[in-house]
């Protein structure tokens, strides 16, 4: 699915009736099976981006589209259907404690056959290699491997947006490149479009495209294309400073 976003704004209500806009005049076209990082400094409006995409939040103004559909005004079975396309992988995992491995994938597969679900549920932790800890509780993991299960959950439904809210940041370094591998792969595999916020360098050098974003706007949109040597190109993004930073 392609993902375009015109003339969008978030407008948030902070303390004392203060309005905190997070989003502003926004416009931004992924194409359909694409990988673009988005990067910017705390506060910039990443996160806010990633759920208006995935439609966990609604835009003050402007529409967004996903695939060429407006989901803003979906309402009941056809919001749910929407929502079953897209994967979401947070920064912090939420996982929830009480359930096993198997149970916070099913999670995502509420009103699916129960035979059809559990297969289904059991093929995506195989393919983040978490089958083995199908019974276990999210506690006895390291952060890895919730981040492993948190991936087979946002994927088991085949989703055709993938959308990943800082996924390496409460990991180390080799740990978070798996992570990444894991999102790509999923990309080359079945073809899903994916968006990547986050603050590391080297991550956004594994994508096609960066797009920089600052005080809710986008401040520069940088093309990477394919990158033969991910260190060097690290350095390039890096290195590189919009304008008017």
């Amino acid at each position: 699915m392609s993902i375009e976003l015109a003339g969008v704004s978030r407008v948030f209500r902070g303390p004392a009736a203060r309005r905190i806009t997070a989003i502003r005049d926004l416009d931004l076209v992924v194409a359909e099976g694409s990988a673009v990082a988005v990067m910017g400094p705390s506060g910039s409006g990443k996160s806010t981006l990633l759920q208006l995409v995935g439609g966990l939040d609604e835009p003050t103004a402007g529409t967004v589209r996903t695939g060429g559909v407006e989901w803003v005004g979906l309402r009941g079975r056809r919001l749910a259907e929407f929502r079953r396309s897209v994967g979401f992988v947070f920064q912090q995992f939420n996982l929830l404690p009480g359930l096993t491995v198997l149970d916070n994938v099913l999670v995502s597969m509420v009103g699916a056959p129960a035979r059809e679900a559990r297969k289904q549920a059991l093929v995506a932790l195989e393919l983040v290699g978490m089958a083995a800890c199908r019974n276990v509780l999210p506690a006895e993991l390291s952060g890895g491997e919730q981040q492993r299960v948190a991936i087979a959950r946002a994927v088991v439904n085949r989703p055709a947006v993938l959308l990943a809210d800082e996924p390496t940041g409460a990991l180390d370094t080799a740990t978070g490149f798996a992570v990444v591998d894991l999102l790509l792969g999923l990309r080359d595999e079945a073809g899903a479009t994916v968006l990547i916020a986050t603050h590391d360098y080297a991550v956004a050098a594994r994508c096609e495209r960066i797009v920089t974003l600052r005080d809710g706007g986008i401040v520069s949109d940088l093309w990477m294309g394919a990158a033969a040597d991910p260190a060097a190109t690290a350095e390039r993004v890096r290195s590189f400073r919009p304008a008017d930073s």
